[in-house]
């Protein structure tokens, strides 16, 4: 996977299926990539006290190996 051009993958999804696209990464892990602001309000206001961001680890390990980019990891728990 090449995570430079993560946007075009994600361009790539939005186009092929739409707005909201379900898609099984590794394993049995489920990554649902929302496109539209409007249905992303509505996941931030019903996903509860203590959403589950998996995405931000793998977020953080990127980072962390391009200190040329990122001064640090740049996230915060949520």
């Amino acid at each position: 996977m090449d995570l430079t051009r993560m946007h075009r993958n994600a361009q790539r999804l939005l186009d092929q299926y739409g707005p909201l696209v379900r898609e099984v990464v590794v394993g049995d892990r489920v990554v649902v990539h929302v496109f539209d602001p409007r249905d992303m309000e509505h996941v931030f206001r019903n996903e509860g006290r203590f959403p589950a961001r998996l995405s931000h680890r793998a977020l953080l390990k990127y980072r962390r190996e391009r200190p040329d980019v990122y001064g640090s990891g740049g996230l915060f728990p949520s």
